[in-house]
């Protein structure tokens, strides 16, 4: 379970409270506080109607990744766990079934995903938090997954581009955390790895941008 905190809220539906946490995650001139109520709202939506939120990846994931990549920290660690209980009720093994078509591997790999990607949000929330003690067992967690998420040599192209732009994220992070720890030459390393790995650019920016 996860927790809702911090503010008063009222009861929201989710198709609102949702759209509303991700477009005030996105807009720059929003205050911490301004945040920090819209995702307590949207938090509680998302506990009081827990089947209403059901995206690839789920939203709190998503918001969180947002709130990540423009450094707004706080509400980061209680979107994750939202977000990692909706992956576990969306695409535990229980859910493999003929009708829908999801195999109890293709569930795993999709859960896989999902929870790496809250854990790079969760990683980065805790580096820049400075709670360094919480971030080598995610970052272990992390390599797990990207180990078994590795396309194969045969694999599609759109495949090895997906999974390098997560490896360079994954690469990026233990630079911040090494850099943290004042491990200097380890940090270079792993930026380097970072940026080595990194596919051709989107059209939209990246995290090459600056961290």
């Amino acid at each position: 379970d996860y927790k809702v905190t911090g503010v008063q809220t009222c009861a929201l539906p989710i198709y609102i409270a949702g759209p509303a946490a991700r477009s005030i995650a996105r807009d720059s001139s929003a205050t911490p506080a301004e945040i920090h109520g819209a995702i307590a709202l949207f938090l509680a939506a998302a506990k009081a109607d827990p089947d209403g939120m059901r995206t690839l990846p789920p939203q709190p994931i998503e918001i969180a990744q947002m709130l990540a990549e423009r450094g707004a920290l706080e509400d980061i660690p209680d979107l994750v766990f939202a977000g990692f209980f909706a992956v576990e009720r969306g695409f535990s093994p229980n859910q493999a079934n003929d009708v829908f078509g999801g195999s109890a591997a293709g569930l795993r790999e999709q859960r896989d995903q999902m929870n790496f990607w809250g854990y790079n949000a969760l990683s980065e929330a805790y580096i820049r938090l400075g709670r360094l003690a919480s971030v080598k067992d995610l970052l272990i967690q992390q390599d797990d997954i990207l180990n078994r998420l590795r396309p194969a040599d045969s694999a599609p192209a759109g495949d090895k581009f997906r999974f390098a732009e997560d490896e360079a994220l994954f690469w990026y992070l233990k630079g911040l955390f090494a850099e943290a720890e004042r491990r200097k030459t380890d940090a270079l390393i792993d930026y380097r790895n970072s940026i080595s790995t990194y596919p051709p650019r989107r059209p939209s920016p990246d995290r090459r941008r600056g961290g």
